[in-house]
């Protein structure tokens, strides 16, 4: 929860565009990440309409980073990922990483063809499960994954968005398919804490390596180049692969970063301010809902110029944070590309590869 003073601010400006009796919905939901990128020069936060809610939009990235480390404080949640991710616990999961990426990649065969989305699915919900669980799940759990995970990702979304919280408890469809989704992913998976947080972090690691891998095989020379700084860098030996060691692989890591800045999916944070609070030169009263998207934070021209196209070398003069993702994608592109070079399947459908 926000706990500041709100005194002597101003009320956020309401976004232009509303439609009597559904507010901004159809617009949020039509374009999520493009409708929020517009908000942008309304102001720092923006009041939009979801039916007879009302949401404050952050879209500022200070006054996000503000929400954030507010939101953050006292949370055991975030409590327990900051454990789950703390540099000594990093340096631990790398070796686990190459190892279930090692085990992957010595089941494909030279000439095989591979279902780019199909096998990211695969190793980034191995990859979670032992990494962070110390777990192994079997073949039907990951079938069922690969199957519920865009009827998850889509029905999480459009749920957080409704304008009456009561439309996710009517027979539609979206809610249909994400109520099967949550019930086949239960029967594999354990219901504690460690379920969603499984899923989650998953959803957005077999999202995000798969981007990963379709940048790649549409631009040949940035493979290329991370080819040669891996042999470079680390030479032949397979099994030296360590926090120090992707130290060494700037535009290896800068690649991750420019796919993590371009390709994040697309997540919504939304929490509720206990009482009159201060975010910036803006008054939010009690009861407000905040909402940002981290999709949209990462494409605002003003943080990243041409912010649609992908520029690796971007980073070349910029902080790279570190994080779980990052090293994992890493480790995985370096793993992968020291054994393979995968191209497209010529006249195939887009994301299968041919090894």
């Amino acid at each position: 929860m926000l706990t500041s003073t709100s005194t002597g601010r101003q009320d956020a400006p309401t976004a232009p565009g509303r439609i009597p009796g559904l507010g901004h919905t159809r617009a949020l939901l039509r374009d999520p990440v493009g409708f929020i990128g517009s908000l942008s020069p309304v102001g720092g936060v923006v009041r939009i309409h979801l039916g007879t809610r009302r949401v404050c939009v952050v879209t500022d990235p200070a006054l996000v980073h503000a929400l954030l480390v507010t939101c953050a404080d006292g949370c055991p949640a975030q409590d327990t990922l900051k454990t789950a991710f703390a540099p000594a616990r990093m340096a631990a999961y790398v070796p686990v990483v190459q190892k279930v990426t090692r085990e992957r990649v010595d089941r494909w065969q030279r000439g095989q063809v591979l279902d780019v989305a199909e096998e990211m699915n695969r190793l980034a919900l191995e990859i979670v499960a032992r990494a962070l669980f110390d777990t192994r799940l079997r073949d039907e759990g990951f079938a069922a994954f690969h199957r519920a995970l865009p009827d998850l990702v889509k029905g999480r979304i459009v749920r957080l968005l409704y304008p009456r919280p009561s439309l996710a408890r009517l027979s539609l469809p979206v809610n249909r398919r994400f109520d099967a989704a949550v019930r086949a992913l239960g029967e594999v998976v354990d219901r504690t804490v460690s379920g969603p947080l499984l899923h989650s972090a998953a959803e957005t690691m077999s999202a995000t390596l798969t981007r990963l891998f379709d940048e790649l095989l549409r631009q040949r020379d940035v493979m290329s180049r991370i080819v040669a700084e891996l042999e470079s860098q680390l030479g032949s030996d397979e099994h030296d692969l360590t926090m120090g060691a992707i130290e060494h692989l700037p535009y290896t890591r800068s690649v991750v970063q420019e796919v993590v800045r371009l390709h994040t999916p697309d997540e919504f944070l939304l929490t509720t301010a206990g009482q009159d609070v201060g975010l910036g030169p803006y008054r939010i009263p009690a009861g407000t809902e905040l909402l940002y998207n981290r999709t949209a934070l990462h494409r605002a021209p003003a943080l990243y110029p041409d912010p649609q196209r992908f520029r690796p070398d971007r980073w070349k003069d910029m902080s790279i944070g570190g994080g779980f993702a990052g090293a994992e994608l890493a480790v995985v592109v370096a793993t992968v590309l020291r054994t393979w070079q995968p191209i497209t399947v010529s006249g195939g459908p887009w994301g299968r590869i041919r090894l």
